[in-house]
C-alpha cells in the first residue's frame, strides 16, 4: 500500500475486493505512518517521501478498506510467525495517544518500547 500513489489506493483495494470470492480475505502488511518514515526518507525528511508514496494509520488504512466494500476488516498484532486479533478500538486509541507527541519524542518513545512498535505495526485482514 506505501508504494501506491494514494490517488490510486482506493481503486486498487476495490478491484482487490472485486476478485475475491465470497469471504475471501486480502492480508495487508505495511508500516505505520505514526513510527516512520520507513523508506529512505527518514534520513532526511519527517514523511515518508521517496519509495513509500503514502504510509497509513491503522485508522486510515481501515477506513480505506471498508470505503473499497470489504464487509469487514480485522487488525492482528504479533511477530515472529505468532499473529492474534485485536480489537481496532484499541489500536485507534493507541494512535490517538501517540500522534500528538512530537516526532522526535515519538520515535525515542517507541525506540525505548517495543511493545508500541509492536502494536502500531499493521498487519490488516480486509474479508469481501
Amino acid at each position: 500500500m506505501e508504494h501506491l500513489h494514494p490517488d490510486d489506493a482506493v481503486d486498487q483495494l476495490k478491484s482487490i475486493c472485486a476478485v475475491l470470492v465470497d469471504h475471501g480475505v486480502y492480508v495487508c502488511v505495511t508500516p505505520n505512518r505514526l513510527c516512520g518514515p520507513h523508506d529512505v526518507s527518514k534520513y532526511f525528511d519527517d514523511i515518508a517521501t521517496g519509495f513509500h508514496l503514502k504510509e497509513y494509520t491503522w485508522t486510515e488504512l481501515s477506513d480505506l478498506f471498508l470505503d473499497a466494500g470489504f464487509s469487514k476488516v480485522t487488525p492482528y498484532i504479533g511477530g515472529m510467525g505468532f499473529h492474534i486479533p485485536c480489537p481496532l478500538f484499541l489500536l485507534r486509541a493507541l494512535e490517538r495517544i501517540v500522534e500528538p507527541v512530537p516526532l522526535g519524542l515519538r520515535r525515542k518513545m517507541i525506540l525505548q518500547t517495543p511493545l508500541i512498535a509492536l502494536l502500531l505495526m499493521i498487519r490488516l485482514v480486509g474479508e469481501k
